[in-house]
């Protein structure tokens, strides 16, 4: 109750480290048995891969405080991204099925499960045309400046 009484004030501080928890869920994802993972093996070799990647690049910077304070500023940064999606994804239902039965089910899913946001013009930088959430689930391919 307290947490919900204030999340007006922690949305946007929570979202910067929101990234956290995504690893958290990947890894509890994958290391559950009853889980069902098609490719298991590889989501694992996956994660250690982009793990592995990160390490490697953080090593180049010089000291332990600046690998800390870098990796907060870059994750506080994508933190952008996790407002986005929480505000497209999060109030619309989610899809529970194990794929698409109908021809026209796939659409319908997108429609169903994710909606656009509608902000300023000087806004869509921060979204990256990710405000146009349907859009992009329809045609991820499709070019935001166009």
């Amino acid at each position: 109750r307290f947490i919900v009484g204030y999340q007006h004030i922690l949305y946007v501080p929570v979202m910067l480290v929101a990234r956290v928890n995504l690893y958290i869920q990947s890894w509890l994802l994958v290391l559950n048995p009853r889980s069902k993972v098609p490719a298991r093996k590889l989501e694992i070799l996956l994660l250690l891969g982009f793990f592995s990647w990160v390490a490697y690049l953080v090593s180049f910077v010089p000291t332990w405080p600046q690998r800390l304070m870098f990796l907060f500023i870059a994750h506080a940064v994508t933190g952008m991204v996790h407002v986005q999606i929480t505000l497209s994804h999060f109030a619309m239902d989610f899809y529970w099925g194990d794929g698409y039965q109908e021809p026209n089910h796939w659409v319908e899913m997108q429609l169903a499960t994710s909606l656009d946001v509608d902000c300023p013009t000087w806004m869509d930088w921060f979204h990256g045309g990710l405000q146009y959430q349907v859009v992009h689930h329809l045609f991820p391919r499709l070019q935001r400046h166009r």
